[in-house]
């Protein structure tokens, strides 16, 4: 049985039917004029080196939809031609990044069984990566490039190496830990398993790319901070301009947050608020950095406050 579409007349109805993953073409065909708008401002954004920018405007615009005194139809707007940009984005970086103009990405068959052996435990349940074996192996493998946006579609952007888990665990120096953002809780996982009292939490607003576990809290971040009032705090890829972060640095119990980012700022993380930060002494571990795989895609920043 088709699902009807939900009236695209009310934010209400906006958000249902984006939560249906509709394609970009029909998302085109419902909004031509804000994908025309959409088209005007990327068009300008690249040639002006500019980019990063609009992403990080796109954090902004999220704000609108909890703006009452916006009318209906900017709020519409708004929404629309954030959620435009951003899949734009993503389909044209995935496809670059692996290097497949066209068509459907595939890795070689036995390089694939290689890379299920060395990150995962089974299907896509991840598990704590091997330095040694990740070294060994990852260079050998062909189509490597290929795996990051196969597994993105699933809600996944990194994997964490033993080493990582052991930093962390010693970054955390017996505290308890509150994972923000946590997507389906594996980071949380591998703390607890390494004896870390870790809580994770998310919004759950990715449902449909990811599968939430029992032990993710269903919290934003706002709502997490407030409740657990932790002394340290993580996040994984946090989205790109997201506002949440800003709540992070301003909770007054929080002394240390560990912030896993893309090495393209563009990717993940709200580098304004980051850059804005007086109270924090904040530092670019590139060991750390290098402990959260594939290797040169992360950073790992370090905020630690200073009163």
């Amino acid at each position: 049985m088709k699902v009807k579409t939900p009236s695209l007349q009310t934010i209400a109805g906006v958000q249902r039917w984006l939560l249906t993953e509709p394609t970009l073409r029909e998302m085109k065909a419902h909004f031509p004029d804000e994908w025309h708008q959409c088209r005007i401002q990327m068009l300008r954004a690249s040639e002006r080196g500019e980019i990063r920018a609009l992403i990080a405007e796109l954090g902004t615009r999220r704000s609108s939809l909890r703006d009452h005194q916006a009318s209906e139809q900017q709020r519409i707007s708004d929404l629309v031609r954030t959620q435009l940009i951003l899949r734009t984005l993503r389909s044209v970086g995935l496809s670059a990044e692996a290097g497949v103009a066209e068509g459907t990405i595939r890795l070689p068959k036995m390089s694939g069984w290689l890379m299920q052996k060395l990150f995962f435990s089974a299907g896509l349940v991840r598990k704590p990566v091997s330095m040694r074996k990740y070294r060994m192996i990852w260079p050998l493998l062909r189509g490597r490039e290929r795996l990051m946006p196969l597994v993105r579609a699933e809600g996944i952007y990194c994997f964490y190496s033993k080493e990582f888990i052991a930093e962390v665990t010693k970054l955390a120096a017996g505290r308890p830990v509150l994972e923000i953002a946590a997507g389906d809780g594996t980071l949380t996982r591998f703390l607890r398993d390494a004896g870390v009292d870790c809580i994770a939490t998310d919004d759950h607003s990715w449902s449909r790319e990811i599968t939430y576990g029992s032990s993710v809290e269903k919290l934003d971040a706002r709502q997490a901070l407030r409740k657990y009032k932790p002394e340290v705090v993580i996040c994984s890829w946090p989205p790109p301009g997201n506002s949440f972060e800003r709540d992070v640095f301003s909770t007054g119990s929080v002394r240390v947050y560990i912030a896993v980012v893309s090495s393209a700022r563009a990717e993940a993380g709200n580098w304004d608020t980051y850059a804005r930060q007086t109270g924090q002494r904040v530092q670019v571990s590139s060991r750390l950095g290098r402990q959260v795989l594939p290797d040169r895609s992360n950073q790992v920043l370090v905020f630690d406050r200073l009163d």
